[in-house]
């Protein structure tokens, strides 16, 4: 969403409400909660965040009364060291777009943590003899905030994650294609949890929350089968552990609050530009599972690569069906990575034993799709919640914390996951909060590849 050269402003798009994003932004939770924090991600995005942030900040009658924005080309720019970077990463950003993140919160639930630098890591995607090409969108942003009554710390980063290497690894016949879609993953989500702990913005009562294009694709490993590879990741408490090997005091993991069931994520990619007629009829869910089920059957010969599944899948699906969902299958131009996906997301970092303190309830149920905003090969994708945090955790819970012993990784996991870390050098010291907290909050992912 926002990458289309047709949109001039944030009044252009659409909120979770049927109506425009600005006035969505100000409207209670679905079930009449008053809002205390909207996040926005622009995964890829030409519009000018700043002017419409001065406007929203001269009207004084907003609940959620101070706005901020992060702009990825410009959080680069602090950490270039030489000129002509920041001219490359100018020029990429109008080919590419740039990631953008808007944050809106209430004075009066939280403030700025005056002791926390804005967080910022580049995600390289493509190389050419070694190097990485421009690319600004392509990175992991973000704010803190601590909240007003108790001590508690809340990170809010938007990520566009890199995807070629992913591609390739689902089309690699002489590898596990899951497992290794897997590491790569898993390596993103550890340059996103190092930087945040070398910055010094982890501990027992920080709540990393990170949402955006995070470039989740399907597997389909057999016949009628289908994985999501971000929720294997998170599934594979062996992968967890790698994920924070070497990360001193910290003992915890991502998750997604919002589902529980892979074959339930909502498809956010891949589209046409424009908007499917299922969707301008009314009905407002796609899911992996219904992709699935619409499918035939389809088994490979024995010589037949495992990468020809997906082809062979879609061209089973009718093209009217197809088209109706507004799905965009090119046949001869057509790769595994293309297969429709829940490719943007919202995952939790927590410690484990704050993580057990938490209680998420979704107004909507979950994730919600906006199908009628056209303009882009993904769907924004909206995220209404409200967050309990109890006081402390019930007595009954201490017994099912799991041995950290026994999810401790092998050498080789640790060694598959950690070999990227020489491109981080940040560093920083950790604060030390606790506390309790009820928060509705709200997150928008305006998303495009």
């Amino acid at each position: 969403m926002a990458n289309s050269s047709s949109f001039d402003g944030l009044h252009q798009l659409q909120g979770g409400n049927g109506g425009g994003f600005e006035s969505w932004v100000q409207e209670p939770l679905a079930d009449g909660s008053p809002v205390d924090v909207v996040f926005a991600t622009l995964s890829e995005t030409r519009l000018q965040l700043g002017p419409w942030v001065r406007d929203y900040r001269t009207q004084p009658s907003h609940t959620l009364d101070v706005a901020t924005y992060q702009n990825s080309l410009k959080e680069a720019d602090k950490k270039n060291e030489l000129p002509w970077t920041s001219i490359l990463d100018g020029m990429a950003e109008k080919y590419n777009g740039n990631l953008k993140t808007l944050l809106l919160f209430s004075r009066s639930r939280f403030r700025r943590d005056p002791d926390s630098l804005p967080l910022f890591g580049r995600l390289p995607d493509k190389r050419v003899a070694g190097l990485a090409l421009p690319n600004p969108k392509k990175a992991f942003m973000g704010r803190s905030l601590l909240s007003r009554h108790q001590e508690l710390h809340f990170c809010f980063a938007g990520a566009h994650f890199p995807i070629s290497d992913i591609a390739a690894a689902l089309e690699d016949a002489k590898k596990d294609n899951l497992e290794e879609a897997k590491f790569l993953m898993a390596r993103t989500l550890r340059k996103v949890l190092r930087k945040a702990h070398r910055a010094g913005l982890l501990d027992d009562g920080t709540l990393l929350i990170l949402q955006g294009d995070l470039n989740s694709r399907t597997v389909l490993p057999s016949a009628g089968h289908q994985l999501d590879v971000l929720s294997e990741v998170l599934a594979d408490k062996s992968l967890q552990a790698a994920i924070q090997a070497g990360m001193p005091f910290l003992d915890g993991e991502w998750f997604e609050p919002s589902t529980s069931d892979p074959l339930e994520l909502p498809v956010t990619y891949k589209f046409s530009f424009d908007v499917g007629e299922t969707f301008l009829k009314g009905d407002s869910s796609l899911t992996l599972k219904s992709v699935l089920d619409a499918a035939s059957a389809v088994e490979l010969s024995p010589k037949s690569p495992s990468s020809e599944r997906y082809h062979a899948t879609l061209c089973s699906l009718p093209a009217q069906r197809l088209k109706d969902w507004g799905l965009d299958f090119k046949e001869g131009s057509f790769r595994p990575f293309r297969f429709p996906a829940s490719a943007d997301r919202l995952l939790v970092w927590a410690p484990r034993k704050l993580a057990r303190r938490l209680r998420w309830h979704f107004p909507k149920g979950g994730y919600e799709v906006l199908h009628t905003q056209g303009g882009s090969d993904h769907r924004p994708v909206i995220l209404e919640a409200t967050l309990t945090v109890a006081s402390s955790m019930p007595e009954a819970s201490e017994t099912s914390l799991p041995d950290p012993s026994l999810l401790e990784p092998s050498a080789q996991l640790v060694e598959a996951i950690t070999q990227d870390d020489a491109e981080d050098s940040d560093s920083g010291e950790s604060p030390g909060l606790l506390g309790s907290l009820a928060m509705p909050l709200r997150s928008l992912g305006g998303y495009a590849r």
